[in-house]
Formats: structure tokens, C-alpha cells, sequence
């Protein structure tokens, strides 16, 4: 990134940088830090200003150095991809990182916001289970093995939810 920031908080919470485009390509935002209620604002301002200024047709939010971030957070990419849309252009989400994922994923958003690619490995593993996500590598890969395990456990707890009756009505009939 040989370009100056396009904003930086003296504190390091938020830090926005664009990347030059290549001929074609799209314009490439890399925000670092949190992005959360305190500095949700900044990147739909700064995102606003960057779209109007570089009126690029597709534009990604790469967020691989995100290392937080919360619901407003969550809201600020979804009103940037409003704002793109607005003005004619794409936002696509680039290399979430593992918090982001799960945040995301989480709020069903992955799809919505749109990915630039796939996420990375880390963020996979890091508990995604959204289409974007390979499937998770710990417990039985087999969905045969998946179901006998549910069936087995449902069972015991019917088991134990049946020994708790009994001794609910032993422990009352005993009272009466």
C-alpha cells in the first residue's frame, strides 16, 4: 500500500487504506484495527467519500486486519453496500478475517454482503458455518455417524427425563 491513508485514528482503533486499482479492476479499501459503535461511522463516511471521489464501479472492503467487530460494525458494511449500490457500483466484503467471519456468519451476512473470493483457512476453521465455510473438521464427517450420535444422546436424555418424573412422583407421592 504505497498510498497515504485515507483515515487513521491517533489511537490505531481504525485505519483505512486504499489500494491503487488495477486497469478493470476494483478499488480495494484494507481496513484495520476494531470496527465497532466507536468507529462504525468513520468507515461509512470515509467508504462515501473514497466511492465519490474514485467512482469506481466495484469496490472491496478487504478486512483481513479487522480484529473486532460488533453489530454497528456489521451495520456500517451493510450501509457501505447500500451507498455503493446507490452510486452504481458493487461493494464486495474481501479476506474477512476469523472474527469477522464469525460475527457475520453469525448474523447471516456473509451472502448478503457478498465475497471477494474465499475466506482464508484460519477463517474457516475459525467456526464459520455458512456456505462460504468448509465444513467444520472436528466430530464425525460422516452425516450417517452425524445421526446415530443425535439419536443416541436424544435417547439418553429421555432416559434421564424419565428418571426425573419417577422421582418427582416418588418425592410427591411420599408427601402426601
Amino acid at each position: 500500500m504505497t498510498s497515504q491513508p485515507l483515515y487513521e485514528d491517533p489511537d490505531d482503533f481504525l485505519r483505512i487504506d486504499p489500494a491503487p486499482a488495477e486497469p478493470g479492476g476494483p478499488v480495494v479499501l484494507h481496513v484495520r484495527g476494531d470496527l465497532d459503535r466507536d468507529t462504525a461511522d468513520l468507515l461509512t463516511s470515509t467508504f462515501g467519500q473514497h466511492l465519490i471521489t474514485s467512482r469506481a464501479a466495484r469496490v472491496e472492503v478487504s478486512l483481513a486486519e479487522v480484529r473486532f467487530v460488533d453489530a454497528a460494525g456489521a451495520r456500517c458494511l451493510l450501509s457501505c453496500r447500500k451507498a455503493a449500490e446507490a452510486a452504481g457500483a458493487t461493494m464486495t466484503v474481501r479476506d474477512p478475517s476469523p472474527p469477522v467471519v464469525r460475527v457475520l456468519d453469525a448474523l447471516r451476512l456473509l451472502d448478503r454482503l457478498g465475497l471477494a473470493g474465499e475466506p482464508g483457512p484460519e477463517a474457516r476453521v475459525a467456526g464459520a458455518t455458512s456456505a462460504h465455510a468448509a465444513p467444520a473438521t472436528h466430530g464425525p464427517e460422516n452425516p450417517r455417524e452425524q445421526s446415530a450420535k443425535l439419536r443416541r444422546a436424544a435417547q439418553e436424555l429421555t432416559a434421564r427425563a424419565r428418571e426425573v418424573v419417577d422421582q418427582s412422583r416418588t418425592i410427591r407421592g411420599a408427601g402426601g
